[in-house]
């Protein structure tokens, strides 16, 4: 397979971030990841987990890994209804590379940094313009959020018995005001782009402030999907239909184990949780949160012990070996290395204009988990 950028891939510009900043990050992640791991394997029990784990069906294991797969093209697709609100998407192709590549580097990398990774990559191998793709994922995110708690909604309906056990107002209320800040933000651009610029005029950061006011501008570019009723609602049935695909996957793995309980609108619940959960700070991969989400979700069925361990750890199988080894490998056949995603990648934290314009910046909310 031929390389598909004509040009030596660059690092991106970015200031150094302070040592004490980088310190609390870890300490904070760390935190995270020990605790919710500790938690997720509190009853741990090795031939009991051995026992559950020897009875695989490598069938149902490929169905889960395929499904994974699939999503990532819907995920492309859904890329370029977002990006083609403002400017040329690029080929199906570079996208799926770039989405590929960016969520194996998610896997390796600290603060979600493969979402910067994929945005910078397709910016070389298609030309897309970086700010509008980094708005773009921002956008992606939004969606994935208000797809993943209506989707949630709509199954507790169906089992209103697990209402009062899922903190359904404090979601909802988040969720809104996000959803409030996001059509703000894509339906009035240049007045909070002005406003910016004037409060770092205030603040004594004028020399800034174009550079600030041109990045802020193209990302804001990369929301315009939201301001266009007909191509948001297609973005939004595409959204709905790479989560319920994602959902086969959880579906599978539990039927891998033979575990038939939590049946679909279980695995469904179950990816919702585990969507909100991945938020949380933690050490690449999601190590704690993922599996945490992953084993309440299943008490709700009754599933406890080596089962739901024996679920997260096969999820995670998939997800977090499987597909990235297979998107490194991709990755290579493309040219790029190790040292190539992390000179792509913020550092850790996000950090405010460099010379460059180009920001470092993390992913929050649900993502493709």
């Amino acid at each position: 397979m031929a390389r598909l950028d004509s040009e030596p891939l660059q690092s991106v510009p970015r200031q150094k971030t302070p040592a004490w900043r980088k310190a609390l990050y870890w300490l904070l992640c760390g935190g995270v990841t020990v605790g919710l791991l500790a938690w997720s394997l509190r009853d741990l029990s090795l031939p009991a987990l051995g026992q559950v784990l020897s009875r695989i069906n490598y069938g149902w294991l490929a169905v889960a890994l395929g499904a994974y797969l699939a999503v990532f093209a819907l995920r492309a697709w859904r890329w370029g209804l977002l990006l083609a609100a403002q400017c040329w998407p690029g080929r199906w192709r570079d996208r799926f590379y770039a989405f590929f590549v960016g969520y194996s580097a998610n896997s390796v990398l600290p603060a979600s940094a493969g979402e910067v990774v994929r945005a910078v990559l397709l910016n070389r191998w298609a030309k897309v313009p970086l700010e509008p793709a980094l708005g773009s994922v921002l956008g992606e995110k939004l969606m994935d959020v208000l797809v993943v708690f209506l989707i949630l909604l709509g199954l507790l309906v169906r089992q209103p018995q697990l209402s009062g056990r899922l903190p359904l107002g404090f979601l909802g209320a988040v969720i809104g005001v996000s959803c409030s800040l996001f059509w703000l933000l894509a339906r009035y651009p240049r007045l909070i782009t002005d406003f910016v610029g004037h409060c770092m005029q205030c603040l004594g950061l004028g020399r800034w402030r174009s550079q600030a006011e041109h990045l802020l501008g193209g990302l804001l570019s990369g929301l315009s999907v939201f301001r266009k009723p007909g191509q948001f609602l297609l973005t939004l049935g595409a959204t709905f239909l790479s989560w319920s695909v994602n959902g086969i996957t959880y579906w599978a793995v539990l039927l891998a184990l033979g575990i038939t309980e939590p049946g679909w609108i279980g695995a469904l619940i179950t990816q919702s949780l585990a969507a909100f959960a991945i938020a949380l700070p933690s050490s690449p991969g999601f190590v704690g949160p993922f599996e945490a989400a992953v084993r309440f979700g299943l008490n709700f069925y009754e599933v406890v012990g080596a089962e739901a361990i024996a679920a997260a750890l096969l999820l995670r199988l998939v997800m977090y070996v499987l597909t990235p080894v297979l998107g490194l490998l991709l990755g290579l056949r493309l040219g790029l290395s190790r040292s190539d995603l992390k000179g792509l990648a913020p550092e850790s934290t996000p950090e405010r204009p460099t010379a460059g314009g180009t920001p470092g910046w993390t992913g929050a909310g649900p993502q493709l988990r």
